[in-house]
């Protein structure tokens, strides 16, 4: 029997950034006192600064920015013109932090790339034991109430290199975790023109 499906929702993309992309990233992570950005944000986190350099940034994702544009044209049917950068900045995220449910605001995608974790966070979050999500885990909420047979959360363990898109209004929240280090994430807000 034949049978269709049809998808609904935001367009989450993932890409993975290679070794020498993730290199030159880390390279533009500046705790620069001259950039904090904490006054922009929402994150309950100490050490948040803005990258300067958004030329060489855009350089860096350009490839994973194709994709996506692909992605975008399969998901919503239609296509943009061009997507550019409106701000960037580096999270140095630590115990104890964390970044409230927010939205992002002034742009029309938001995206986030891992940098690095705490040494000893995959054991934390091995010793958790629960059917939610875990410490260090970035959640979506695609439904702020749960409704039945919708899928209203997406939640990911992300590691070094991952790369998420989302739609800048799609509500997200960073869980904290315990263990000793940072988790360091890179976030971006792009404006699309059509």
């Amino acid at each position: 029997m034949n049978y269709r499906f049809y998808y609904s929702g935001p367009l989450i993309f993932e890409s993975r950034l290679t070794d020498e992309e993730i290199r030159k990233l880390i390279d533009l992570c500046k705790k620069d006192k001259k950039q904090v950005w904490n006054q922009e944000l929402a994150g309950l986190i100490k050490q948040e600064y803005r990258i300067e350099d958004q030329v060489a940034l855009k350089k860096i994702l350009d490839p994973h920015l194709v994709s996506f544009k692909q992605a975008y044209q399969n998901w919503y049917d239609k296509s943009f013109k061009d997507i550019s950068i409106s701000e960037g900045w580096v999270n140095f995220m630590k115990a104890n932090e964390s970044n409230p449910i927010h939205v992002h605001n002034r742009c029309d995608f938001s995206s986030v790339i891992y940098l690095n974790f705490p040494k000893n966070l995959k054991k934390e979050r091995d010793n958790i034991v629960t059917s939610g999500s875990k410490p260090g885990d970035i959640n979506f909420l695609i439904n702020a109430q749960t409704t039945p047979f919708f899928i209203n959360m997406r939640t990911f363990n992300p590691q070094v290199g991952d790369f998420l898109m989302f739609p800048a209004k799609l509500p997200h929240i960073v869980n904290s975790f315990k263990s000793k280090g940072e988790r360091i994430s890179v976030a971006i807000n792009f404006k699309i023109s059509t």
